[in-house]
């Protein structure tokens, strides 16, 4: 009995989703990580670079080019985010349900401003922490269900209906479009 009710446990959250997926978006996490962000945007990683601080901790900053702005202002077409963890000086570091971005990954990032000491350099800095990343998937490297995006295990499969509007409603704001994601640029190709 006790293995059937892990396996319900376990696929509740894949079956919920296949259903609906605005399900998850009317989820308290997902709400919970858009309404405590101080920025919500769509882009892609233009770098990651992995820097180890004299206490020996590793942390990665990644400078993301800024494609849609859902919450939040900002002053130029790129953001920096810093987060604890990555590789430096041939160590690794990774925490459990932590963030490992690269190069060329793209989706939607939720994140909130550190106005406070900078773990990097020690002294008054402002760059964003990430609090919830929705990772686009490019056809080429899609598994057999061919979805586009994905966060903790749920699959979205259409980006407009499933994640851009939800996020609009949830932050009673119109996105503000600087760029096409690379479903948008594929799509103006043909």
């Amino acid at each position: 009995m006790k293995k059937i009710f892990y396996l319900f446990v376990l696929l509740l959250p894949r079956i919920c989703v296949s259903q609906d997926n605005t399900l998850l978006l009317k989820s308290t996490v997902f709400n919970k990580c858009i309404n405590d962000a101080d920025l919500v945007i769509e882009g892609r990683v233009l770098s990651a670079t992995g820097y180890r601080i004299s206490t020996g901790q590793i942390y990665t900053s990644v400078i993301v080019k800024i494609t849609k702005l859902f919450k939040g202002s900002i002053t130029d077409s790129v953001v920096e985010l810093v987060y604890y963890g990555g590789v430096s000086d041939s160590f690794a570091v990774f925490s459990s349900g932590g963030f490992s971005l690269s190069k060329g990954m793209e989706g939607i990032f939720a994140m909130q401003d550190n106005k406070t000491v900078s773990k990097l350099t020690k002294g008054p800095a402002s760059y964003f922490e990430p609090i919830l990343y929705v990772k686009y998937i490019d056809k080429k490297y899609r598994g057999p269900g061919n979805h586009p995006a994905f966060w903790k295990g749920l699959t979205f499969d259409n980006l407009e209906k499933d994640l851009f509007e939800p996020i609009e409603a949830i932050t009673k704001t119109p996105r503000k479009v600087l760029g096409l994601n690379m479903f948008e640029q594929d799509k103006n190709k043909r």
